[in-house]
């Protein structure tokens, strides 16, 4: 206990060059070299995810696409470096103000004020995604910590059970069409370039006609035509209530095809623009990152997401 009270009289009564920036004695000078690192690694992180978004329209960007990218990339990037270097100049100022460290101006109270102001510099259709990541991160924080103490105990595989049910509602929400009345979110564009717009709501109901459809003629085994009549049969047959317009089969195999192309594109073309220093100086080994089955990982995933719900 009294090795316990000693760490715990070191971290209040420590000051903020030994808490947040033991390089420089100045709280400016620590905020302001905070600011300047972290501004390129934002700078980095944002391009890389607003090209990729710019990427999966799958279309030709026109010069309107390319401002709001800028702007964009800009703007988050000025988000996530207000909130690195804000926290330190926080911190310093709320430990001058209350004259030092406490449970509550250790970390709450700074991170709060710097996440606040930094929420106010991002677009407003990003707050929404960014708490609930961040609540995401937070959650599992503190299960993480509530199972090492031994308060709490994981389900096997639970975590492919919450994935499940997540994906349940929003599909459903997303065929009842909800997304267009009352919930704007960007996880339903997602899911529009994942399965495609023949599964977006609300769904029109159809009517299956009771009359006897007309027998089809007899199919010929031994002419050549009888082998192209059962494959366009095959290609083209559906239920009628189906939505889409082509076959069950072709509508199945492609909605798979397409998002596993997708899905390997969308993660070599991560690979290599988070190494283009290395193929630039032509360092790059191409088996290891790029040429592997892990290349493959997020495409068969999508893929087969898509095929089988399909």
């Amino acid at each position: 206990m009294a090795a316990q009270s000693k760490l715990i009289d070191g971290a209040i009564k420590c000051t903020c060059q030994e808490y947040i920036h033991p390089w420089t004695a100045s709280c400016v000078n620590g905020a302001a070299g905070i600011l300047l690192s972290s501004a390129p690694s934002s700078m980095r992180t944002y391009c890389i995810v607003y090209l990729l978004a710019l990427v999966m329209k799958m279309r030709i960007p026109r010069l309107l696409d390319i401002k709001h990218t800028i702007i964009g990339i800009l703007t988050s990037s000025a988000f996530l470096t207000t909130n690195a270097y804000l926290f330190s100049l926080m911190v310093c100022l709320v430990r001058r103000l209350v004259g030092g460290f406490y449970l509550s101006t250790v970390a709450f109270i700074p991170t709060f004020i710097a996440s606040f102001a930094a929420l106010c510099i991002e677009r407003p259709a990003r707050r929404t995604p960014l708490a609930l990541y961040v609540a995401n991160e937070g959650t599992e924080a503190l299960w993480n910590m509530l199972e090492a103490h031994g308060l709490v105990r994981s389900i096997p595989n639970g975590h492919v059970l919450i994935l499940g049910c997540s994906l349940t509602a929003l599909l459903y929400m997303y065929r009842q069409g909800v997304h267009k009345r009352k919930v704007k979110d960007v996880t339903f564009k997602a899911l529009s370039i994942l399965m495609g717009k023949g599964e977006e709501g609300p769904m029109k109901t159809t009517e299956v006609s009771s009359k006897q459809t007309p027998n089809r003629l007899p199919i010929n085994l031994r002419s050549i035509s009888a082998y192209v009549q059962l494959y366009d049969r095959l290609r083209n047959r559906k239920h009628p209530s189906c939505p889409h317009r082509e076959g069950c089969g072709t509508y199945v195999l492609l909605g798979g095809l397409k998002p596993l192309l997708g899905g390997v594109g969308l993660q070599v073309g991560l690979k290599l623009l988070l190494n283009i220093g290395r193929i630039v100086k032509l360092k790059m080994d191409w088996n290891k990152q790029v040429f592997n089955r892990n290349s493959l990982q997020l495409g068969l995933a999508l893929g087969s997401f898509s095929l089988i719900f399909k």
